[in-house]
């Protein structure tokens, strides 16, 4: 079983990150990491997950860190890493993350998160979490789904069918079906997890 931490060990660790810089770095966090450390703080983590990184020397700066506590967090590239996204235009620091001399941590905006998760099989009260401590918009959602199904390296069926299933657990199944009739096809709800 893979270790998880929780807020406190992930403060930490990234202080100590910090203090290990001899220059400003800004680091975008994706996946869970991004869920947990820009919204739902009471979600542990098992890694620091990047988007992307102003400087390579965050890399040098976390395995220094690594090697001065006893249960380092391992940093890992996101496996969408894109080179523009629209998303990136929206990113916002993370709200558990501050107070560092010279490393700025941001995360993507709730909406953009969503469609940056929907792919991965994550259980759908992740998106209920973040859904409760930050309430999303509908229609933010589904202009942010266009805009992004074009720029996302996911087969279209594979994301709207994600996408609605998070629709349905936020909204309702009648939301979602509309929807995907609206997108054409079925809803994509059939056998949808609870």
């Amino acid at each position: 079983m893979l270790r998880r931490f929780d807020i406190e060990e992930t403060q930490r660790f990234v202080h100590t990150v910090d203090a290990e810089l001899s220059a400003p770095c800004s680091l975008v966090l994706a996946g869970e990491t991004a869920l947990s450390l820009g919204y739902c703080p009471d979600r542990s983590i098992v890694d620091l997950e990047v988007w992307s990184t102003t400087d390579r020397v965050i890399w040098t700066a976390a395995e220094r860190a690594g090697e001065m506590i006893p249960r380092p967090i391992r940093l890992r590239q996101s496996p969408l890493v894109q080179p523009e996204m629209s998303f990136e235009g929206r990113l916002q620091e993370s709200p558990v993350l501050t107070g560092m001399r010279s490393l700025k941590v941001l995360v993507p905006e709730a909406h953009d998160l969503v469609l940056l998760l929907a792919p991965r099989a994550l259980s759908p009260s992740a998106f209920a979490d973040l859904h409760r401590n930050h309430p999303l918009s509908l229609p933010t959602l589904v202009e942010r789904y266009h805009e992004m199904a074009r720029e996302l390296p996911v087969p279209r069926e594979r994301l709207k069918a994600s996408f609605l299933v998070i629709v349905a657990k936020l909204f309702g199944d009648a939301k979602a079906a509309a929807l995907g009739r609206e997108f054409g096809g079925g809803t994509g709800l059939a056998g949808r997890a609870q």
